[in-house]
């Protein structure tokens, strides 16, 4: 069962509200005139992940669309921007996210959390559990050999 579009509506002008911090602008939704599927553009700065094997990078684009299920059901969430990571498929591989958050996502979630959640594996990747991906292994193995899987370099 869906929540009528209003509510979801209300819910996500609420959550984008407390996740400014995140966003570059504020994002205005009009709950009269807003279709869902609804699609927002996100970036994160100032922390440090891996693009290539060879660069670090400290902003991050992805996105995120909201369902008329939101609430009930999970976000769907596409990473943007060039990524070198376990658990953050390539753009070119799909841009998915794994995200133990995501698999729990509940009503009480909310997108303030989540983005919080995706700061934290930015820097601290889940080397044990990879996608199934060839550039996921490679970062898991990568990580794995740096002895902790702690960002610790510089941005170039």
């Amino acid at each position: 069962m869906s929540y009528p579009k209003e509510i979801v509506l209300r819910r996500l002008i609420n959550e984008l509200r407390d996740c400014s911090d995140f966003m570059d602008g504020n994002i205005e939704i009009d709950p009269e005139n807003t279709e869902l599927p609804l699609t927002i553009g996100m970036k994160i700065t100032d922390t440090l992940a891996y693009a290539t094997r060879d660069k670090v990078v400290s902003e991050h684009e992805f996105s995120v669309t909201i369902t008329k299920d939101y609430g009930q059901c999970k976000p769907e969430v596409r990473w943007k921007t060039e990524i070198f990571h376990p658990n953050i498929m390539s753009p070119k591989d799909g841009g998915l996210v794994c995200i133990k958050m995501l698999n729990e996502w509940t009503y009480v979630t909310r997108l303030s959390s989540f983005l919080n959640g995706i700061m934290t594996l930015l820097v601290e990747p889940n080397v044990a559990s990879p996608f199934g991906t060839d550039s996921c292994k490679e970062a898991a193995e990568f990580f794995a050999s740096k002895g902790k899987a702690r960002i610790s370099a510089s941005v170039k």
